[in-house]
């Protein structure tokens, strides 16, 4: 039965979370609160695990999503029905529309989905911010995870340091 609600749950996230990988993180974070396969603590190392992991984030998070709620066999399951439809609605609009980039409907469905897809990132990555930031298991975890947040900001905004300078630090 987790099989059937993995397919159907992670099929919903690839039909709605336009926008990349993190537009998937509000409904993950939903599956979470919903299904309690994961928790939201498990969401920030599945985050850093994806981050660090070849491929491309939003897979990645099913995966690790699946894995957590069912083993390997849910891991490929959530992986498959993530990539399902996005592939197939891709599919279909190219068959029927060689020439929907130029279509003046999509054009303004896709200019309205804009601004949802920036909430929908713009809310979970201050979630993310608490729930990294905010809530610690002793005094000294949150100094230091506030110092690296301030120490990594500051690189930076200020040094310019590259994207892979920083995950150094980071990590």
């Amino acid at each position: 039965m987790i099989y059937l609600q993995l397919l159907w749950e992670f099929m919903k996230i690839g039909l709605f979370g336009i926008g990349g990988g993190y537009a998937t993180l509000p409904f993950l974070q939903h599956l979470a609160e919903e299904y309690g396969w994961f928790s939201l603590a498990d969401m920030t190392t599945f985050i850093s695990l994806s981050e660090i992991t070849p491929g491309a984030f939003g897979i990645n998070m099913a995966t690790f999503a699946g894995y957590s709620a069912a083993g390997i066999s849910g891991g490929i399951v959530a992986t498959f029905a993530l990539a399902l439809v996005p592939f197939l609605i891709i599919t279909i609009l190219c068959h029927k529309f060689p020439n929907f980039q130029e279509n003046k409907v999509f054009a303004k469905i896709f200019y309205g989905v804009v601004p949802v897809t920036v909430a929908l990132i713009g809310t979970v990555a201050f979630q993310i911010f608490q729930t990294s930031l905010l809530h610690f298991d002793s005094a000294f975890q949150g100094a230091i995870s506030w110092v690296l947040f301030a120490a990594l900001l500051f690189l930076a905004f200020v040094r310019k340091a590259g994207p892979f300078q920083l995950f150094l630090i980071g990590g």
